[in-house]
Order: C-alpha cells, then structure tokens, then sequence
C-alpha cells in the first residue's frame, strides 16, 4: 500500500516535470511575442544558450567541429539549432509521451484478475 502511494506520488513528479518543460516553451514564446508586440521585433532565442549551459564542453566541440561520427553530427546538429521555445516544447512532449508508455507498463492489471477486483502493479 505504501509503495503504491510512493508510486503514486513518483508518477505525478515526473509528469509534472514534463509539463513544466512543456510549458516553459509555451512561457518563452509568450516572451518572445511580447518582445515583438512592444519594440517590433523578434528577439531569437536559440536552444543553445541552454544547452552550452547543461552539456559537456567536449560534446559541444564536437557538435561544432566533428573530426568523427559526421553522419551522427548531421542528424544531431539540427536538433540544437531550433528556437528554444521550439525545443522545450518538443522535448517536453516526447518525455511526457515516454512517461506515458513506460508507466502504462508498470499499471497493466496481474493476471486473473480480470472478473474481480483489478490491483494495479506499483513502481
């Protein structure tokens, strides 16, 4: 009982943190326009001020310069040269997606219990 509770709890954080991603994007672009409303302009925020924050110095000198793995780098590079409000958006949607799929496998009911009360599996 108490680890469906922590369960429980676990699956609301995780989710409220995707959210969050989520609608930071939605709250920088919301800045972004009321940049453009006010002055008449659009201030650009690339998703690599964040990122050059939160990566590994050897990983963004290679994702500026690849000396290997080009092919990788090409698929890759594009990814850190959308707007930020892009970015968190998507990234905030495709863990909330992957939240979803993995605690849906976590809360499929125990076999034989399909006539009777259903007892969900916890974390």
């Amino acid at each position: 009982m108490i680890g469906m509770k922590i369960g429980q709890k676990f699956r609301a954080f995780c989710l409220l943190l995707a959210f969050s991603i989520s609608f930071s994007g939605i709250g920088v672009l919301a800045y972004q326009s009321l940049i453009w409303l006010k002055h008449g302009y659009w201030q650009a925020l690339e998703s690599k001020l964040v990122l050059n924050k939160v990566l590994p110095t050897n990983f963004l000198q290679w994702l500026h310069n690849p000396r290997s793995w080009s092919g990788l780098n090409k698929i890759i590079s594009p990814v850190f040269n959308l707007s930020l409000a892009m970015f968190l958006l998507v990234f905030g949607l495709v863990v909330i997606l992957l939240l979803a799929k993995v605690f849906d496998l976590f809360l499929r009911p125990t076999n034989g219990e399909q006539g009777r009360e259903v007892r969900w599996r916890s974390l």
